[in-house]
């Protein structure tokens, strides 16, 4: 491997800056790499990783690393858990290569399951620099907590992807987050509003009525999109792709979207 570190301050000024119409710059050596995270546990973090590796395949070469180590959840979500045999230490340790140990799931999405114990923060912050020179879009699902050591060890270029509900308790941890996540000089991050419903938010869920307004400023942070509660996203935990036409799935395309730098506004939130 040759050594990156001198390019990633560029490569980080110019993703600010530029507007890219395709998902790998021309004469960029590296793909867009994102960071789904989450204070509270139980906000649906996995989910919103497997929804968006499944809208951003149709543009590019998808690779998700699943970080929860010892507690692993993609390889079901993805349907592929009755292949897997290695995970990501074998690959990080030199044990096995990226071929042995990725498994390829549908649409082309390559996935590499979680260890069963922690891996080196500085292991990981090598392999991602040499991994997105070869995929358009890498997925780090990211454990629940704040998770500092991984954290201040993403490269500079990581867009982190702050996942909460509309609660009070859900919100205060991600707003500490949020703020971990500037503090490290990182591209500035982007709030995902999940399993949000709509009559519960407007009629004050959690003992405190709510505006997105609020939420937005609760948290600090800017925000990406709104993804609705649907009982039918439950099928997910067991390996079933969702419809085109569910809702839960437009609003991750929406996302998407926006990701890619297109202009796509908020949906009205009744209508989710």
């Amino acid at each position: 491997m040759f050594n990156v570190e001198p390019r990633l301050q560029w490569y980080t000024a110019v993703l600010k800056r530029l507007r890219p119409t395709t998902p790998r710059l021309k004469g960029f050596f590296m793909g867009r790499l994102f960071a789904v995270v989450s204070g509270k546990g139980g906000v649906g973090k996995s989910s919103i990783s497997v929804l968006l590796a499944d809208e951003l395949a149709a543009s590019g070469s998808v690779l998700v690393i699943d970080m929860d180590a010892g507690l692993r959840c993609l390889d079901m979500m993805f349907g592929v858990s009755e292949r897997l045999v290695f995970d990501l230490d074998d690959l990080l340790s030199g044990v096995k290569n990226l071929s042995e140990v990725a498994l390829m799931c549908r649409g082309g999405i390559a996935l590499l399951p979680a260890p069963e114990h922690p891996i080196e923060p500085e292991k990981l912050h090598e392999f991602l620099l040499f991994i997105t020179e070869r995929y358009d879009f890498v997925i780090v699902d990211f454990p629940a907590g704040r998770n500092d050591g991984y954290l201040l060890k993403m490269p500079k270029f990581c867009e982190f992807l702050v996942v909460c509900q509309a609660n009070p308790v859900s919100l205060r941890d991600a707003e500490i987050i949020a703020d971990d996540i500037t503090a490290g000089d990182f591209l500035e991050p982007r709030l995902i509003i999940n399993c949000f419903d709509y009559r519960a938010f407007k009629g004050g869920a959690g003992g405190k009525k709510y505006t997105i307004d609020d939420v937005i400023d609760a948290c600090g942070t800017r925000l990406l999109g709104v993804v609705p509660y649907d009982g039918s996203a439950a099928a997910m935990m067991g390996g079933r792709q969702l419809g085109p036409k569910n809702r839960v799935r437009k609003s991750m395309g929406r996302i998407a979207s926006r990701l890619l730098f297109k202009n796509v506004p908020l949906y009205n939130l009744k209508r989710l």
